[in-house]
C-alpha cells in the first residue's frame, strides 16, 4: 500500500515496525515512493538505497512548543514529522529515506524561545544521516533549518549578480 512504518520512544529504540507496539511509545507510517528490498542500509549506494535519519531531541521547559519536518525538497513533500512532544525529557527518532534524495529539516518552536540557552530551555538538537551529524542546535527563535541528503554542496552553487557597471557578458559568481 505505499506506506513504511517505524516505531520510536524515548526509552527502548526498537527496529523499525507498527506491530507490538509497547505501551506509551508511538508509531508513524509515511507514504513512501519506495519500498527496499531488504532491510534498510547505510551504504551511500545510488537510487533505490534507504539511509538512516536520527534525531536526537532534548525538550526544554516548554516541550508541546516543539515540532519538526523533513521536507523532500524536489517534490515539496514533507517526509517525516512530529509534534507536541513532552517537557523536559530526551527523544531518539530512526526513519529511513531514499539516499538519492536532498531534504531539507526544519526545528519549530511555538514559543520562539527555541530550545536552549534561555526561557525555559535547555534543550537541544543534534540529527544524524548515514551515520554523518549533518546539523545540531537549540539556540534559535522560532525556527532552523537545514539540508542534507544528496545536496549540490553550496560552493558549487551559481550565484547571478547583476553588476553595477554595465557590460555584454553577466557576472557569475562560482
Amino acid at each position: 500500500d505505499g506506506l513504511i512504518c517505524y516505531q520510536h520512544d524515548s526509552d527502548e529504540f526498537g527496529p523499525p515496525g507498527c506491530s507490538g507496539t509497547p505501551k506509551g511509545e508511538r508509531d508513524y507510517c509515511f507514504e513512501m515512493e519506495m519500498l527496499p528490498s531488504s532491510a534498510p542500509s547505510t551504504s551511500t549506494s545510488p537510487n533505490g538505497i534507504f539511509l538512516e535519519f536520527k534525531l536526537e531531541l532534548t525538550t526544554d521547559a516548554y516541550g508541546g512548543e516543539t515540532s519538526w519536518k523533513v521536507v523532500n525538497i524536489d517534490k515539496n513533500a514533507v517526509v517525516g514529522f512530529n509534534e507536541n512532544y513532552a517537557s523536559n525529557n530526551a527523544f531518539r527518532e530512526t526513519y529511513f529515506f531514499p539516499g538519492d534524495v536532498c531534504y531539507e529539516f526544519t526545528i519549530s518552536d511555538s514559543g520562539g524561545n527555541g530550545s536552549c540557552c534561555g526561557y525555559g530551555g535547555r534543550g537541544g538538537f543534534t540529527v544524524s544521516y548515514d551515520n554523518i551529524i549533518v546539523g545540531t542546535g537549540g539556540d534559535f527563535l522560532f525556527y532552523d533549518s537545514f539540508v542534507f541528503g544528496d545536496c549540490l554542496a553550496p560552493s558549487a552553487m551559481i550565484s547571478v549578480k547583476p553588476s553595477l557597471v554595465p557590460s555584454l557578458e553577466p557576472s557569475v559568481q562560482v
